[in-house]
């Protein structure tokens, strides 16, 4: 995503995981707000206040499934894409 004239680059990692994703950023988030919807488009979980290039996510009590996710900073929108929670 492009704000002005900064490229922003926004990743899930690994896409597909169990436990434990990282949430990386080509800037750094102040006061980020990350929002997991289930494959319905409910809203399921927000994180807020995230900040720094790498935010560690959590399962937590999330099932097995597909969701996606939006990071929002500023009332912009820095990402939307979708990600996999397997079950082991």
């Amino acid at each position: 995503i492009n704000l002005g004239e900064e490229i922003v680059n926004v990743r899930l990692l690994p896409n597909i995981f169990s436990y434990i994703a990282v949430l990386q950023s080509s800037i750094p988030l102040k006061y980020a707000t990350l929002n997991i919807y289930n494959s319905n488009g409910k809203l399921v979980r927000q994180e807020t206040e995230l900040s720094g290039n790498s935010v560690i996510f959590q399962r937590g009590k999330l099932s097995g499934g597909l969701y996606i996710f939006s990071l929002m900073q500023n009332n912009r929108i820095l990402k939307i894409d979708k990600f996999s929670i397997i079950d082991y």
